[in-house]
């Protein structure tokens, strides 16, 4: 499941640094212990991108990190929404994310009144929503956020949903159900 996940052309998870113009420069900021380090680093390492790691006294200072975000020209980069939620007041960490094309964000519901709060900002990347519990190692769905709607997008490759009804049998397309 990870060689098809960080190898496979096609995947939407890979999808996302190929619409980077120019060098793609990563930040890993992710534990070794969260899946998501997986995507970070394998994913990006394997295409032959640049990845930087982040320290832990940059993660827990958003202007050192900035700072690091700057000096390597970091363009994409996965956080959660709260983290970004939370540094949002910091001028410098602002700037640099007005240089990044792509905005990652998972592990956790994307509200739509922060997309419009880094917009009013004048950051103007690609933003995207990863859905995907630990188990099917990192991320099973994706979709870049276009409007208020916000999904949980479409599977990546070699990756199918089903909704189930109450009793776990399939439902039709559209109909409301669990995952």
């Amino acid at each position: 499941n990870l060689a098809n996940y960080v190898l496979d052309g096609t995947n939407l998870a890979t999808n996302e640094y190929r619409v980077i113009k120019g060098k793609v420069s990563a930040c890993s900021f992710a534990s070794f212990a969260f899946d998501a380090s997986l995507q970070e680093e394998c994913v990006i390492l394997s295409h032959g991108y640049q990845t930087v790691i982040a320290s832990e006294e940059e993660i827990e200072n958003p202007l050192l990190l900035s700072e690091t975000l700057k000096k390597y020209g970091v363009n994409i980069m996965f956080l959660t929404p709260s983290y970004v939620s939370n540094v949002l007041d910091v001028p410098e960490f602002i700037e640099a994310l007005k240089k990044f094309q792509v905005l990652d964000m998972g592990a956790e519901a994307v509200p739509y009144e922060l997309v419009e709060r880094i917009r009013k900002l004048g950051i103007n990347c690609l933003i995207d929503n990863g859905y995907g519990p630990t188990e099917t190692t990192i991320t099973s769905s994706m979709t870049f956020i276009k409007d208020k709607y916000v999904t949980i997008g479409t599977p990546v490759a070699n990756t199918h949903y089903y909704i189930l009804d109450k009793a776990g049998h399939v439902l039709p397309i559209c109909a409301i159900g669990d995952l």
